[in-house]
């Protein structure tokens, strides 16, 4: 019986499931992405003057510049095909449905005002959105790019990058709130994908995917946007390509991570990733000139809305001198090394996002939230000198910790009772005491002093259970490198 009701609660969970994406995927649908409206006028007024007659791939070129308007297009033209077809159209393919379209077609789909596509104004766009649109750019050029070494069309390898982002674009753009709390919080155990599932009850990929179904996109397409069951459509030529797609899509994807380190914790390797592969495949100066491609298919965003839109800085002599000042500060703290493989990306990250001018509150918050809490270590606090007091003051309390629950130290005393701060701040090395957590006395905890050259104050960190018990974890070694993040952070020498 229990097997019979357990069954019956799986059919049930699937069915609902289904019914929640497709819900999901109407919704999404009905409001759509932002329309950029001088350029829907430009290539209205193109199709009208018979521009477009004689130079198709003009009309693709543009249509290339907005990522709304390339999806809606390819959108209503697999209903007028599908429509059209008799018998029933199995599989549309992108590239040939842009290329056998008739203008007349695309005059009809583009006749309506761009509040009609699309209830979102590009004008009223968060920073997360305007980062998501641009990022959707930057993958599809690059795997425009690569296509033609791998022997695949380089429209079709657009199309295909284009299709892989628009489950995070549709959610970054109708599901603004869950987006940015995502974003905002992401840990280099996550993708973004996984991580908007777990509050959406679905992943932005398999919205792509459903979409491209209902649209009857073949099966190649479906394949690189990860579509496991496209498979089963396509014979071992049509796998290769799919794969293939994949592969490159993913290259460009690592790229556009890369342009934003405040964001994505594995910006850094993200860089060397993408770089190394795109730099394989055209050669040294081609991929330099790539971020002309990319500022040419991102020209309307940044014409139509400058103050928002930013070309990112990947190739120019900038990024390269900030990418060296990223690898020295994280070789400076000769300790990241030895942490775990997920800690040294957050390390990236954090280095990543800082100024040398300023303390930044969201630096730290990064430090503590992502870094030391996710390491084991499970309470603390930053005591900072007050020189007039004589005193250690507590500043900043870390994990379940309160500021209330620690007092201000006289470090000015000749004894101090055994006070692991007090000795911390006066000592070369981290005082360390590793208590019996059998017994449920308190946990064990580490100290040490901030700043190299004039101590400025104390960590105080209590380690996990856990943590300690970890076979493969240094907690010493953890605290070391978080006590020179923080120095780094505090800009203390």
């Amino acid at each position: 019986m229990d097997g019979y009701s357990s069954q019956i609660t799986g059919i049930t969970d699937r069915v609902n499931f289904n019914k929640h994406i497709q819900l999901s995927r109407m919704y999404v649908l009905d409001s759509w992405l932002p329309v950029e409206p001088q350029l829907l006028q430009h290539i209205k007024n193109g199709l009208n003057s018979g521009r477009y007659e004689q130079a198709r791939t003009l009309l693709l070129d543009d249509l290339k510049k907005d990522f709304s308007l390339f999806m809606f297009c390819l959108r209503r033209l697999s209903e007028i095909l599908r429509l059209k077809s008799d018998p029933l159209l199995e599989w549309i393919d992108p590239v040939e449905i842009f290329e056998t379209s008739s203008l007349d077609d695309f005059k009809t789909i583009l006749e309506s005002p761009a509040s009609f596509i699309s209830r979102h104004r590009l004008e009223q766009a968060s920073d997360f959105q305007v980062e998501r649109l641009t990022h959707s750019i930057m993958s599809a050029t690059v795997a425009h790019a690569l296509s033609i070494s791998h022997g695949i069309n380089p429209n079709l390898a657009y199309a295909s990058a284009l299709f892989r982002q628009l489950g995070l674009a549709l959610i970054a753009w109708n599901y603004p709130h869950v987006y940015k709390r995502v974003l905002d919080s992401l840990t280099a155990q996550e993708t973004l994908d996984q991580a908007l599932s777990k509050l959406l009850g679905f992943s932005p990929s398999l919205l792509g995917v459903t979409i491209a179904q209902s649209w009857s996109i073949c099966p190649k397409v479906r394949l690189a946007m990860g579509d496991v069951t496209a498979e089963n459509n396509m014979d071992g030529q049509s796998i290769a390509v799919g794969k293939a797609l994949e592969k490159i899509c993913k290259i460009g994807e690592a790229l556009a991570r890369a342009s934003s380190p405040e964001h994505y914790p594995s910006a850094t390797s993200d860089w060397r990733t993408a770089w190394d592969e795109i730099e394989r495949n055209l050669g040294r100066e081609q991929a330099t000139n790539l971020s002309s491609a990319i500022a040419h298919n991102l020209s309307n965003y940044l014409k139509a809305a400058p103050d928002l839109f930013k070309l990112p800085e990947l190739f120019t002599q900038e990024a390269q001198v900030k990418e060296q000042q990223i690898a020295a500060r994280i070789t400076r703290n000769k300790y990241i090394q030895y942490c775990s493989s997920s800690m040294q990306e957050n390390f990236s990250a954090l280095y990543a996002k800082l100024k040398s001018e300023t303390v930044q509150k969201d630096t730290i918050d990064f430090l503590i939230n992502q870094i030391i809490l996710p390491a084991g270590f499970v309470r603390g606090c930053v005591y900072l000198v007050e020189p007039d007091m004589l005193k250690l003051v507590p500043r900043l309390a870390i994990g379940d910790a309160r500021l209330t629950d620690f007092k201000p130290l006289s470090y000015n005393t000749f004894s101090y009772q055994g006070n692991p701060v007090i000795a911390a701040f006066r000592s070369h090395v981290p005082i360390v005491e590793e208590c019996d957590q059998s017994s449920g006395d308190r946990p064990a905890y580490i100290a040490g002093a901030l700043g190299n050259l004039q101590r400025a104050g104390v960590l105080y960190l209590e380690v996990s259970r856990k943590l300690n018990e970890d076979p493969h974890a240094n907690p010493l070694v953890y605290f070391k490198a978080v006590r020179e993040a923080l120095n780094d952070c505090l800009h203390l020498n």
